[in-house]
């Protein structure tokens, strides 16, 4: 008889924490990068029609964090991966882009809050791709796994390719 503190997952009635820690962590980054992209705008004189990418990341990390709470995502390995990347990314991008002469405090503000971009991106995307398979688990447990949309009579009238047995029955005959 195991215990219930011997057992590696949680029950399957709970969401997982190590998810539920990712999506609260992209979105608390959503705001972060925002502000990250508005302080790239006064220091670097940047044009903000050239911020068009950054801007959808960060409503991309709010997407993903509040489907990930939900329990939406349908798979969280890309999701995992696209955070680890980007935060990797952004690290690069980060000491390339390094704006020199720039007053002191804004260094400061920068450097901070790249550093807490960085980690939470990438632990972010660490958490959903160990929770995965915990989360798909879960999903399975609450009646959320991937669905087949039924057919409707229109599909079926015109479509050329029988789907069901008994329509190839019928056509053989």
């Amino acid at each position: 008889m195991r215990l219930p503190d011997d057992s590696e997952a949680p029950p399957t009635g709970t969401f997982p924490p190590g998810v539920k820690a990712a999506g609260v962590i992209w979105i608390a980054l959503s705001p972060l990068l925002g502000l990250l992209i508005i302080s790239a705008i006064t220091i670097r004189r940047i044009n903000p029609i050239e911020l068009g990418v950054p801007v959808i990341v960060t409503f991309g990390l709010l997407w993903s964090g509040v489907q990930t709470l939900r329990g939406r995502e349908r798979n969280l390995l890309s999701k995992g991966v696209g955070s680890t990347l980007l935060g990797l990314l952004y690290a690069a991008a980060a000491i390339i882009e390094w704006p020199v002469g720039a007053p002191l405090i804004s260094l400061i503000t920068l450097a901070i809050a790249a550093v807490a971009l960085v980690t939470g991106l990438v632990t972010a995307g660490v958490l959903a791709i160990a929770g995965r398979g915990t989360y798909m688990e879960w999903r399975k447990s609450q009646g959320l796994a991937d669905r087949v949309r039924q057919r409707t009579a229109e599909e079926d009238d015109y479509d050329d390719v029988p789907r069901r047995a008994s329509d190839r029955d019928e056509t053989n005959r």
